[in-house]
């Protein structure tokens, strides 16, 4: 094709996407600026709070545009240096009000919320939440890609955490709630000494499953009380900008000690180790929509376990960050190269492939817009581990508004760089266009160049690249569709990502109608759908993987949930898949079929589970999967839960069949706001381990905390390799003291 025409085509499309593209207008509304002082305690007994007028509040769930059961007030204010919000909410039996849990990110839905969204930067895709219960506790959540995504996709971060403050009261009456939020807290951009913001506020009632909304949100998307681009536009005028210094120094102590292999591989050796450490993090806000983090000696003894997972596939699994450094405005460095696979990675850096901790020097972290632009840029400097040598790891990151307030287009650059210079560079460009109405496209393209001492690598074109394009319908509301198509070469590596496939062609496909039934219906939808997916080796041409059937989902109004689906695959294998050292899937073609179902049970029940079931053949086996996960709030200081996950697969003519189970107890324990404890212990019978993760935390006031953790790994099967294991693998008890304080 002469590239005259080329450009004509590219030139037509590009029109024609400008021409569909569609924004909503929303009227803005401007938030009454204050001078009284305001004290935070949740009584209202300020003259200024009774001369603003309350949100025109409407009930949005069970039923869309409906009157609120019970009387819901809330007001918003602001001063040169906090957004102030007030919440009333009233309740006609106060024994009904919620408060099941004390703990910081706690909480279900069968407890009572008050919810306060801020679309800061007013770019319809990313949101911060601020959320509080009866019980006083503070849940901050940061919400990106317009609140679109379910399962590990899932497009909310509930380990972001930020400076704010929060007061609650119950009486007979009802519950009061008021907030303050510093500005120095968000990141906003200011055009002519104004400053506009998407906002969403809610009150949940736990007892009646009943969302009460400003604005009112549609039910054809799940998560419209969050989503960004439908959100109400308010504005501020006059904000100083406010640059303050945050400095948070640690002092960590502790004692670690686990069985190492020595050098002959003979037996196991007692490893002892005394930590004393300290280290330093430091905040700026450089402008009003700037961040600059620092940190040195950079380190995470506080953080969760991961949860213990069976892997039955032949790819790596997919754990989710949860160390703070990496969480603020982390949706900056978002780069989805179709399903988990992403260019950017944040677990590459400062923790192995086998997850082993791996200590960092420090390092920086810019986030923020520049003009039109959203900006991120992170640096990280990793200590010599026994595998891998120090490297640096960094990533930048750009992105803008295209077309309409709904469509974006990005590039980023990442590289990991070896002390003995092997090199690592990825980059790519993405794209995110709404065509019209709830009709999106997305496009993104990557490519990897590797420079390897020890192993030689194609870095042609041909084999170090990917690329995947998507059309969707974004909504949960009559005729449903999606149609992608990915490709990626053999030598495709992001250094700093993670990659759950190569070498393949991929072609997949959705298809399906929601149905809505009327306002008596126990039921809240309906969704009947097919999905078919196909991966074509690169190398030879052949079809490698084949699934493909029906779904159905089902929503009920009481908020419990089903998944169900008739999965017939194929599977081509030119290489052994091993399950374990003794069961080994053959190369060859294997066609099979499964269901699998997914139940929850009603989130407004102080004991409610879900349930995951998977029943089918499995490549020349049968599989027969059964997963509990039940949760019991007992009190506001006590929650009880767990998982139990069993996994058999049997094979004719193989001498054993393959089990791999997974028991989890979670046990969470609070006094109060402040001082929470949990405890998490995991049984996997694949690794014949139990691990103990156990923390306390007292929380003075935000950045202000005292850590004491305690792990422990404990073998059972200490013959089933030589030499022999050790019954204890390892035990680690550290405490851990930061203090923050705050200059300007």
């Amino acid at each position: 094709m002469p590239n005259q025409q080329k450009i004509t085509y590219i030139a037509a499309f590009l029109f024609l996407v400008c021409t569909v593209a569609s924004a909503q207008q929303n009227q803005v509304l401007p938030i009454t600026k204050i001078q009284e002082k305001i004290t935070i305690d949740a009584r209202f007994n300020e003259t200024v709070w009774q001369s603003i007028s309350p949100l025109k509040m409407v009930s949005s769930f069970p039923v869309e545009n409906a009157l609120p059961s019970e009387k819901t007030e809330i007001r918003i204010a602001y001063d040169d240096k906090y957004i102030y919000v007030s919440g009333q909410f009233f309740m006609s039996n106060s024994q009904d009000i919620r408060g099941n849990s004390f703990s910081r990110d706690g909480g279900s839905q069968s407890d009572d919320y008050f919810g306060f969204i801020l679309d800061s930067y007013n770019d319809n895709e990313n949101a911060l939440g601020f959320i509080t219960t009866p019980a006083g506790i503070r849940i901050d959540q940061s919400i990106y890609n317009d609140a679109q995504g379910f399962g590990p996709n899932e497009p909310i971060n509930m380990s972001w955490n930020t400076f704010w403050d929060v007061e609650t009261r119950v009486t007979d009456a009802g519950w009061f709630a008021e907030m303050r939020i510093p500005f120095s807290s968000l990141q906003f951009q200011e055009s002519n000494g104004t400053v506009v913001m998407g906002l969403h506020t809610w009150r949940w009632i736990g007892k009646k499953s009943e969302s009460v909304n400003f604005p009112a949100f549609p039910q054809k998307f799940d998560m419209g009380f969050i989503k960004p681009s439908i959100a109400q536009k308010i504005s501020f005028s006059g904000i100083k900008n406010q640059k303050p210094v945050y400095i948070t120094p640690y002092v960590l102590t502790g004692y670690n000690h686990e069985f190492d292999l020595n050098n002959d591989e003979t037996k196991y050796v007692q490893d002892k180790k005394f930590t004393k450490e300290i280290g330093l993090d430091l905040k700026y806000s450089l402008t009003s929509n700037l961040t600059l983090d620092l940190t040195v000696n950079t380190d995470f003894a506080q953080i969760e376990a991961d949860d213990e997972e069976v892997n039955l596939t032949r790819f790596s699994l997919f754990f989710p960050e949860k160390r703070l450094f990496f969480q603020e405005r982390s949706s900056i460095f978002d780069f989805d190269t179709g399903g988990r696979t992403r260019l950017f990675y944040s677990r590459r850096i400062g923790i192995d492939e086998d997850g082993n901790i791996i200590p960092i020097y420090g390092g920086a972290r810019l986030v923020g817009r520049v003009g039109n632009w959203d900006l991120g840029f992170m640096d990280m400097q990793t200590k010599e581990s026994e595998l891998l040598p120090s490297e640096n790891f960094s990533v930048l990151r750009l992105r803008r508004q295209i077309f309409n307030a709904y469509s974006n287009l990005g590039s980023m650059v990442t590289a990991r760089l070896g002390r003995h210079g092997d090199k690592n560079i990825a980059y790519g460009i993405d794209t995110d266009v709404r065509l019209h109405g709830d009709d999106y496209l997305s496009f993104t393209a990557a490519r990897t160049y590797i420079e390897n001492k020890d192993e030689p690598v194609s870095n042609a074109l041909k084999n170090s690249g990917r690329l995947n394009l998507s059309i969707n319908r974004r909504a949960r509301e009559g005729f449903g569709y999606g149609i992608s198509s990915s490709w990626a070469g053999k030598d495709y590596d992001p250094g700093v990502g993670f990659v759950f496939r190569s070498d393949f062609t991929r072609f997949g496909g959705r298809a399906g109608y929601t149905w809505r039934p009327n306002e008596q219906s126990f039921l809240q939808n309906l969704t009947l759908r097919m999905r078919q997916q196909t991966y074509f080796r690169n190398s030879d041409k052949e079809v490698e993987t084949v699934s493909a059937g029906p779904q159905m989902i089902i929503n009920f109004r009481n908020t419990a949930f089903t998944f169900s689906s008739l999965e017939t695959n194929y599977e081509s294998l030119i290489e052994e898949f091993e399950l374990t050292d003794d069961i080994i899937i053959e190369p060859g073609k294997y066609r099979f079929t499964s269901f699998r179902t997914f139940i929850s049970s009603p989130g407004s029940r102080l004991f409610h589970s879900r349930a995951f079931f998977v029943f089918g053949n499995y490549f020349d086996g049968f599989r027969s999967t059964f997963s509990l996960s039940p949760e019991w709030i007992i009190s506001k200081y006590f929650t009880a839960g767990g998982q139990i996950e069993y996994n058999k697969i049997s094979f004719d003519g193989k001498r054993e069949d393959f089990r791999g189970d997974v028991y989890q107890l979670r046990l969470k324990a609070a006094v109060n706001v402040k001082l929470s404890s949990s405890a998490l212990i995991q049984y996997n019978t694949a690794e014949e381990r139990i691990t103990t993760n156990f923390r306390m935390r007292f929380n003075l006031s935000e950045g202000n905390d005292f850590y004491l953790v305690y792990n422990e790994g404990t073998n059972l099967d200490l013959q089933r390799e030589l030499p022999f294991l050790q019954r204890s693998a390892n035990r680690t008890f550290l405490i851990k003291v930061n203090y923050t304080g705050r200059t300007k």
